[in-house]
């Protein structure tokens, strides 16, 4: 139901004291005047937000949803471009037509947007680096030694939280951070100073920083020797890594029996001066060692041996370490036969043995019992760059 009334305006309506026609249309939901209600120094209080394009606003709606011209903190982001002070929550939409270089510039800034054809540039380099290529060829069994690391240092990839739900009514995006739900065009221009995300961001923008991290060259070194070097060498305790020297040249010092080995090699393994039983491990990591052997038992030993021989590869700390105990790993194995391990390396500088159980040790009174005699060693090492604590739980199976 609405009324109709025509009525002189008062001294409030028009303090001019003019005679004017008012008609307000009168409703059980609100008031509509012609020509209009002038206001002067008055105010209209508790209006509601505008739902029609001719409703009054508010001063609160007005600061909501627009912002004054030429303001030069909006507190909203022009096309333009301009600076975020808070993260853009992308909702699995993209940002596209991006242009990683400015001013001329050959590379990237550090926490820039990067492209895909970029990482697939960078990735490509390392793709065609013949010397990594060879490595990685050399390498085996890498998928096991990478989950096993992982193991040991209790990496779990399991999960990914979800994002919770966003208010997706609003019609801009504050420059302190929300929510887009369309995707970005750049229009040839660059998005620079982003944060650098975790492993476990896998749906966030990625930086230089991080790429570069992720591409560096696989930091993993191998060697095998050349049984030949090795043959007809009687075993009473340790093994030796290197040859003996050749006695017709008493100054050349120990002679390498590598007949492979990686680019990295000389930066991961060394040997002591004092000792060719001693391999000196320069950084920390899962070792996997490889060997086969032929040799034979002697006859005039005061207690026989046997096939299969004990053998125990032991990792040592230096002694400047004294919190890391020695790990040892016992085999068995009979002449012709041939096995994998892997030990992890815990310290820098921790020294490398492989010795013989040799049952004629602390017997007959010799210095130097008699051993086995090899007629052909064979051995590989592969070390997998990472650090590497002992795990105090056990995982499960």
């Amino acid at each position: 139901m609405s009324h109709k009334k025509n009525n002189i305006s008062s001294s409030f309506w028009n303090p001019n004291q003019v005679v004017t026609k008012v008609l307000l249309n009168i409703s059980e939901s609100h008031i509509e005047s012609t020509p209009g209600i002038i206001k002067e120094t008055k105010t209209i209080t508790k209006s509601i937000d505008p739902t029609d394009p001719s409703d009054a606003v508010t001063l609160k709606y007005l600061k909501d949803n627009y912002t004054k011209e030429n303001d030069p903190n909006p507190g909203f982001l022009p096309t333009t471009g301009g600076t975020m002070t808070g993260s853009i929550d992308m909702q699995g939409n993209n940002i596209t037509d991006l242009v990683m270089y400015k001013n001329g510039q050959q590379t990237p800034v550090d926490h820039s947007a990067v492209t895909i054809n970029y990482v697939n540039q960078q990735a490509d380099v390392i793709k065609k680096n013949d010397k990594i290529t060879n490595a990685i060829t050399n390498l085996s069994s890498i998928d096991t030694q990478v989950a096993y690391l992982n193991r040991l240092l209790g990496i779990n990839e399991e999960g990914i939280t979800e994002e919770p739900e966003s208010d997706m009514s609003a019609e801009f995006l504050k420059t302190s951070g929300g929510t887009v739900y369309g995707n970005i065009d750049m229009s040839q221009h660059t998005i620079s100073d982003l944060g650098t995300p975790t492993n476990q961001d896998t749906k966030s923008a990625i930086n230089v920083e991080f790429v570069q991290a992720k591409i560096t060259s696989p930091q993993m070194a191998f060697l095998k020797n050349n049984d030949k070097n090795l043959s007809n060498v009687v075993v009473s305790e340790y093994f030796n890594w290197l040859q003996e020297p050749d006695p017709s040249q008493p100054d050349a010092g120990n002679t390498t029996t590598f007949s492979e080995k990686s680019p990295l090699w000389e930066e991961f393994f060394s040997f002591a001066d004092s000792s060719r039983s001693e391999m000196v491990i320069q950084k920390t990591g899962i070792l996997t060692f490889f060997m086969q052997g032929t040799w034979t038992h002697p006859a005039n030993a005061t207690t026989p041996s046997t096939d299969p021989i004990t053998l125990e590869l032991t990792v040592t700390a230096p002694t400047t370490t004294t919190t890391i105990p020695p790990i040892t790993k016992q085999l068995t194995l009979s002449s012709g036969q041939s096995c994998v391990i892997q030990i992890p390396v815990q310290a820098v500088g921790s020294t490398l043995k492989l010795k013989y159980n040799n049952p004629n040790n602390n017997t007959g009174g010799t210095a130097d019992p008699t051993g086995i005699t090899l007629e052909s060693f064979d051995w590989s090492l592969t070390l997998t760059q990472g650090n590497v604590t002992k795990n105090t739980t056990t995982p499960t199976p």
